[in-house]
């Protein structure tokens, strides 16, 4: 059996309302018996040489969290010992050093924040 929790997701074209995909929601939403989620989400398709050159703030900060969402949701291959790394690294910015000086069993919750899941699978 499949893990219910797997996300999907369709491209869409660059000729596709938003309205369209939200009524296709709310129709999906009304044949189904049980309880379904739906959400939409924006992704820009990065292109390296010009977007090296942006320093807005916003644009930085968004490329960041869509980078850091398509790493955690394995788009990008990582092996255990840079995930380790990577993680490490995501710990100390987001929380510091607070996060290690506990108990470790608060450590443990908090690696699907910060490890992609095909790395937690293994």
């Amino acid at each position: 059996k499949e893990d219910a929790a797997a996300e999907e997701s369709t491209a869409l074209q660059d000729t596709t309302l938003i309205s369209d995909i939200l009524q296709d929601f709310r129709a999906a939403k009304a044949e189904k018996k049980e309880a379904v989620q739906m959400r939409l989400v924006f992704k820009k398709r990065m292109f390296r040489d010009t977007d090296e050159n942006v320093t807005e703030a916003m644009f930085i900060s968004l490329s960041y969290l869509q980078a850091k969402h398509d790493y955690l949701g394995g788009n990008y291959p990582v092996g255990k010992e840079d995930a380790v790394q990577l993680a490490a690294f995501q710990i100390q910015a987001e929380e510091g050093a607070t996060l290690g000086q506990g108990a470790l069993d608060a450590l443990a919750p908090a690696m699907a924040r910060f490890v992609p899941r095909t790395i937690l699978q293994q």
